[in-house]
């Protein structure tokens, strides 16, 4: 799922398959298209290794750690609570986030993240 803002950072963290005690893979990258910074990870398959949810490889570079960790924690918490899909925004320190998020009744999920 693509949100259409252009000239945007960008997280998106994306969850499929994991098991009891967390996923086999877990993968981090960042990439940089002229200004935009962004940071996708990606965990799938039944494994014993967490998903980590915050990704800040270059401090004062695409969207913040605690930027990032708010916005997973809403969107978890939503996703918890029944909403498997939906969007917001998000005033954190000055910024505005674009916060985008989906789910399905196997526990797979998407978040994205746009500023």
């Amino acid at each position: 799922m693509l949100v259409p803002f252009a000239l945007a950072d960008e997280y998106t963290l994306t969850t499929s398959g994991g098991g009891p005690n967390g996923y086999d893979k877990t993968s981090k990258t960042t990439t940089q298209q002229g200004t935009e910074i962004h940071t996708n990870i990606e965990c799938s398959d039944p494994g014993y290794e967490s998903c980590p949810k915050v990704f800040e490889p270059n401090p004062g570079k695409g969207i913040p750690g605690n930027a990032q960790q708010i916005c997973v924690d809403y969107a978890e918490g939503q996703i918890n609570n029944g909403v498997a899909a939906g969007s917001t925004t998000m005033l954190i320190g000055g910024v505005t986030y674009y916060l985008v998020w989906s789910s399905n009744s196997s526990g797979d999920s998407s978040i994205q993240i746009t500023d």
